[in-house]
């Protein structure tokens, strides 16, 4: 449904010439998709709202829209050319002081390092984000790095420190909007049963 209005909307604003609005159309579409999982749907929508945005208009969604192509081409494991775009998103965020993409960008190259199987870089660059506590950051990103920060120890072989922030996570548990998960009991329950491994 989100699909069909954001076409709907693209096709109203191509008919008038509107290229801020299409650009946004298009950089929506592109992140709809991304959301669904349909990578190789969304990459084109992202590269036609660079096409169309002008960065010195609106450097704010030309730098996130870099950030979210950015991401797609990471998940389709084009990892070279989104590192590349990973830059160009953060040069354009500092250039401009926008502390909050910086941080969306520099998570992402941490996570695109993991999946590369760097994972000293990885572990470095998710323990710098975890240390900051960065105000930007939502309580679920802090512990999404985190848990990063665990997994990079344990596939480098470090199950003492990776214990070790699990029971911390377990520990701030109550604090947690995300206490109740599923996925985070089982993670504790491993860590009890000594059946934890870097899966």
């Amino acid at each position: 449904f989100a699909e069909t209005l954001l076409k709907r909307a693209l096709a109203v604003f191509s008919e008038f010439g509107q290229d801020s609005l299409i650009g946004r159309a298009e950089a929506a579409l592109g992140s709809m998709l991304t959301q669904r999982g349909d990578f190789a749907r969304a990459l084109p929508h992202f590269g036609r709202a660079l096409e169309t945005l002008d960065a010195a208009a609106e450097p704010q969604r030309v730098s996130m829209t870099l950030n979210n192509k950015a991401t797609t081409l990471m998940r389709v494991e084009c990892f070279d050319e989104a590192r590349a775009t990973f830059a160009k998103a953060l040069n354009l965020a500092r250039r401009h002081g926008f502390a909050s993409h910086v941080y969306f960008v520099r998570t992402g190259l941490a996570e695109l390092d993991f999946r590369r199987g760097e994972y000293r870089r990885a572990l470095r660059a998710f323990a710098g984000i975890v240390s900051e506590a960065s105000p930007l950051a939502s309580q679920s990103e802090i512990m999404f790095s985190r848990l990063y920060v665990a997994e990079c120890q344990a596939r480098l072989g470090s199950y003492g420190p990776m214990a070790a922030e699990i029971e911390a996570l377990r520990r701030e548990r109550q604090a947690n909007p995300f206490a109740p998960s599923p996925a985070l009991g089982e993670l504790f329950v491993c860590l009890d049963q000594g059946t934890i491994d870097a899966d």
